[in-house]
């Protein structure tokens, strides 16, 4: 009888071990699931982090060249208004010349003067364009790079 009761409680105890060994490995595999998530979290951070730095930098280099491109374009106005200056008073110089030479017979003299003033304007204009195009050249030479 004494030994049908001590094989009770060791089996009772094994049970016992056995419930708690069932346990604990729950318990472990929980513990391994936070871990494996809290790994995953980590990586997603280095991961996003790094693509933080890289836009960064894109960001840096875009604001660099969007400040050289507005340099550049206030060059171009610059020309710009200049040129056209210089074609008001170049206009207004034709102008004056076209009512000196109304004083004189109005056949040939005029005509000359017409003709002078139309090339005035076909220069000023061709070079104004020529100009444009060059800075603009310029302004894409410097955004492609």
């Amino acid at each position: 009888m004494k030994q049908k009761q001590q094989s009770d409680q060791k089996n009772t105890k094994m049970k016992t071990d056995i419930n708690d060994i069932r346990f604990l490995m729950k318990q472990n595999n929980e513990l391994m699931q936070q871990i494996s998530h809290r790994l995953n979290n980590r990586n997603q951070v280095f991961q996003l982090e790094q693509q933080l730095k890289t836009e960064r930098k894109q960001f840096i280099n875009t604001t660099r060249k969007v400040g050289l491109l507005s340099n550049q374009l206030e060059k171009i106005q610059q020309i710009v208004l200049s040129q056209k200056e210089k074609l008001k008073s170049q206009q207004q110089l034709s102008k004056s010349q076209l009512r000196q030479t109304q004083q004189i017979p109005q056949n040939q003299t005029v005509e000359k003067v017409r003709s002078k003033s139309s090339n005035i304007k076909n220069v000023d204009v061709g070079f104004i364009k020529s100009k444009i195009k060059q800075a603009l050249q310029e302004v894409m030479c410097e955004y492609l790079d």
